[in-house]
């Protein structure tokens, strides 16, 4: 699909008449209740303590730690890519007291705009544009963490989605974070269809995991897999969540 049908959606599902974020984000087909979005956005910002590879990690059975590498006590700056109505804004700010103030955000949807002016403080850290761009709309800004969630698949192919990737990168500072979450995997694509067929007809991008691998490879950074397994979730087991380290 093109940008400007995704905008048109997109503007229609931030129009909804609800208080819900969960449904002004159009997840309440994927996300039951607050419960399930709360677990959802520790794990999607968690790291593992255990090394499996040298150059790759993957998450295992030992103790989470949510955000081992930043001080609390400092004001770290947070950009979201494609941050919709600000559904996981208003969760990080609510779970983890970050300040508003501390979080920047864009997307190209004009109603979602609206919306996150509405929330966040001051507005002016709120952008339109399109995720490929965001590396020359924030050219004099660097962020401690960058962050997309559940964007990867509404692009038009891995160019695209390469592009985003290295934006995001740039924009980040050494020492810190991206994270790409809920990302659809190319291996499940049978039983993620047989799960959209009841609500969603348009289409979407699936990725093999090999793909952010070699995103790694290009960027020479490490990075991290991990599928969301929160059982709730619609999408159970059959997204991941990908993690790219900017080291010095």
């Amino acid at each position: 699909m093109g940008s400007e049908i995704w905008n048109e959606i997109w503007n229609r599902v931030a129009s909804r008449k609800t208080s819900s974020l969960i449904e002004k984000d159009g997840f309440e087909d994927a996300i039951p209740n607050i419960g399930c979005l709360n677990k959802l956005v520790f794990r999607m910002f968690s790291v593992c303590t255990k090394q499996i590879k040298s150059k790759s990690y993957l998450f295992s059975d030992s103790t989470i730690y949510l955000y081992p590498h930043y001080d609390f006590k400092r004001n770290i700056k947070i950009l979201e890519v494609g941050a919709g109505s600000g559904m996981i804004i208003e969760r990080l700010t609510t779970l983890f007291n970050f300040p508003r103030n501390s979080i920047y955000a864009c997307d190209f949807s004009d109603i979602a705009i609206e919306n996150l002016e509405k929330m966040l403080v001051p507005p002016g850290d709120i952008l339109k544009c399109n995720a490929n761009e965001i590396d020359v709309y924030y050219i004099h800004e660097q962020f401690d963490i960058v962050f997309a969630h559940s964007i990867f698949q509404y692009f038009d192919d891995y160019q695209y989605a390469l592009k985003v990737v290295d934006s995001m990168y740039k924009l980040c500072k050494y020492g810190g974070t991206i994270f790409i979450n809920d990302v659809p995997d190319v291996s499940k694509i049978d039983n993620i269809e047989d799960i959209r067929k009841s609500s969603n007809k348009d289409k979407h991008l699936y990725y093999p995991k090999e793909f952010f691998k070699y995103c790694s490879k290009i960027l020479k950074t490490r990075y991290l897999i991990e599928y969301n397994d929160v059982n709730e979730y619609k999408y159970y087991n059959k997204r991941f969540n990908v993690i790219l380290y900017k080291e010095n």
